[in-house]
């Protein structure tokens, strides 16, 4: 009667497994839209990461140059 009483006043989403249809259909694909959202989340941030390109050798003078007149003040 409880549980009843609990399912009829707030829904199937107080249950420990709710049934399958269609107001509960988020609830049963968001551990798996949840694990997309990070697995491209990784996939984007090992892009960016791989585009990175070393300093060419005029750069790391600049860098030097810029660093060393950063101590100076």
């Amino acid at each position: 009667d409880v549980r009843l009483y609990l399912v009829d006043r707030y829904g199937d989403w107080v249950l420990l497994e709710p049934p399958m249809n269609s107001s509960t259909y988020l609830l049963w694909g968001s551990p798996f839209l949840f694990l997309l959202i990070v697995g491209f989340g990784v996939f984007r941030s090992r892009q960016r990461t791989a585009a990175l390109t070393p300093l060419s050798n005029e750069e790391k003078k600049q860098l030097d140059a810029l660093l060393r007149s950063g101590d100076e003040e």
